[in-house]
């Protein structure tokens, strides 16, 4: 239970430093507007879970029954609605900024341009591929990912800082989507591989 706490405490503090620290270094109409940023492309990620959070308890019952082949075919099910879901919500999104930046430019004022939302939904969807994985390793009552979790998070706090003293808000989105693309991603994956033939006993 304390390694689940902990990967879910570094990922939690880790979400809420971006405004904080651009209020500090860069002021806060540029602090608002992540904030804004960070409120709109988050959608993507709490929508898309819905797909993942109804299925994990089912996935527990199928492990205990040793049902590996259902629990690995509901698994992937599960997970690409989410991701679909998820990329689809993200092209409605940049569409409606579009729209907002054309028609309404006083409002589309509030929040970071439509790149800089196309870079956070993306970090969004990333974000939804590793609460399945997680999701998934978790329902074997075991927490793999606390290490990965923890570099994670200091990647991110330290582009975070450097971005936000040095940089922009931009700057920090991009920094921000690489660690997710780059560390996390491939972390969580190799993971689940691993970890899938250690439990499922499956020949290499």
């Amino acid at each position: 239970q304390w390694r689940i706490a902990l990967s879910w405490l570094s990922a939690y503090f880790t979400g809420y430093l971006f405004v904080p620290l651009l209020f500090a270094y860069r002021g806060p109409i540029e602090a608002g507007k992540m904030g804004m940023s960070l409120k709109l492309s988050g959608i993507v990620y709490t929508f898309s879970m819905a797909w993942i959070n109804t299925r994990v308890p089912f996935y527990g019952a199928l492990i205990q029954k040793k049902r590996y082949r259902e629990l690995d075919k509901l698994a992937l099910k599960s997970s690409l609605q989410a991701l679909l879901a998820g990329i689809i919500l993200s092209l409605f999104i940049i569409g409606g900024l579009g729209i907002l930046e054309r028609y309404f430019p006083q409002y589309s004022n509030r929040i970071l341009p439509r790149f800089v939302i196309g870079v956070l939904c993306i970090a969004n969807l990333i974000n939804v591929v590793n609460s399945a994985i997680g999701g998934y390793l978790r329902a074997h009552k075991e927490e793999p990912l606390m290490v990965i979790s923890i570099i994670v998070a200091i990647s991110v706090a330290g582009v975070t800082f450097i971005s936000a003293k040095y940089y922009n808000a931009t700057v920090m989105a991009i920094l921000y989507t690489l660690v997710m693309m780059c560390i996390a991603l491939p972390g969580f994956w190799l993971i689940l591989i691993k970890k899938r033939h250690q439990w499922h006993n499956i020949k290499k």
